[in-house]
């Protein structure tokens, strides 16, 4: 509770003014299907909002659909907007950005919470891709070295 406390302090600082980014993605470790929603402001980055384990409601039969992604993350704006900020303050409608993967039924879940909240903008969020990216570079880089080291 004390680091949720200290999270949502940091990222409710100046979010009347700059807003509160959110964005998730969705992963599978060791074939647990998760959701991983954060949200970031100018004082905090990244304030770990929820992961959601998804296994009950795929093992229904369910899918990580718009819908069912859109329903775990209302909730969680609902939340960030009625808590209150350092001046005792709650901070609607402070929310003001949507980043998800690039995959249609999460950007379709980032266009169900537009329809609740019209402030949103969504965009294709890029961390997935970014950290591909740099994992690439790291390997190619850490193969090469060894390869000079080695000839």
């Amino acid at each position: 509770k004390n680091s949720y406390k200290e999270q949502t302090t940091a990222l409710l600082s100046k979010a009347k003014i700059y807003g509160v980014t959110v964005f998730g993605d969705g992963a599978t470790i060791k074939s647990v299907p998760l959701v991983n929603i954060l949200a970031a402001g100018v004082n905090n980055p990244f304030a770990l909002l929820d992961i959601v384990d998804c296994t009950d409601h795929c093992a229904t039969g369910g899918k990580k659909d718009a819908r069912y992604i859109a329903d775990i993350v209302k909730p969680l704006i609902t939340k960030i907007e009625s808590e209150r900020d350092l001046h005792n303050n709650r901070c609607p409608g402070i929310v003001d950005l949507v980043f998800f993967d690039g995959a249609s039924n999460v950007q379709n879940a980032g266009e169900l919470l537009r329809v609740k909240y019209p402030r949103i903008t969504v965009g294709h969020g890029a961390e997935h891709v970014v950290s591909l990216f740099f994992k690439d570079v790291y390997e190619k880089v850490i193969n090469a070295c060894i390869y000079l080291f080695l000839f």
